[in-house]
């Protein structure tokens, strides 16, 4: 709405790089965790990589998709970082568990998707349908026991003691 000479491929650039927020986030917990326990060198390796991934990705995907190629490269390229991140998370320090996370993560991901396509299905606006996707997150997260609200009073009253 503010960009009045906005063609759809910004929709769908827009589209995809919202994706690379959720692995983004990710890759804030998991890089920290690493970070914290001195794994700085792998964590720079993996770094690295993704560096070449990136450019691998730009090289193939661009020439035949444009901007919307850009695009998936970086999602790519950040979901390889967090997946990464995890992964060396549980090798490096035997944390909890971080693999049943990514699967409910990928539950999440996908329960959401279809959410959404099937409210943009089904409801005549755009707004009517990320309204009713935004309200099956918690719903989809409770499910997969991501998001627990007991936990959440649990902070709450403990934020409220001091």
């Amino acid at each position: 709405l503010l960009y009045t000479h906005a063609t759809p491929e910004w929709g769908r650039v827009l589209g995809w790089l919202i994706w690379s927020f959720v692995a983004t986030s990710g890759m804030y917990i998991y890089g920290t965790v690493l970070t914290a326990a001195g794994r700085l060198r792998v964590l720079n390796s993996l770094f690295a990589l993704s560096i070449a991934l990136n450019f691998l990705c730009n090289l193939l995907l661009i020439p035949r998709y444009g901007p919307t190629g850009a695009a998936l490269a970086t999602v790519g390229t950040q979901t390889f970082v967090w997946v990464g991140e995890m992964w060396l998370a549980q090798r490096l320090e035997n944390g909890g568990p971080y693999l049943l996370t990514l699967w409910r993560l990928a539950g999440l991901g996908l329960l959401l998707g279809g959410s959404g396509l099937a409210a943009g299905l089904t409801m005549p606006s755009w707004t009517g349908a990320f309204l009713c996707t935004l309200l099956a997150a918690p719903l989809w997260a409770a499910v997969l026991g991501l998001w627990r609200p007991a936990m959440l009073r649990k902070l709450a009253s403990l934020n409220a003691r001091r």
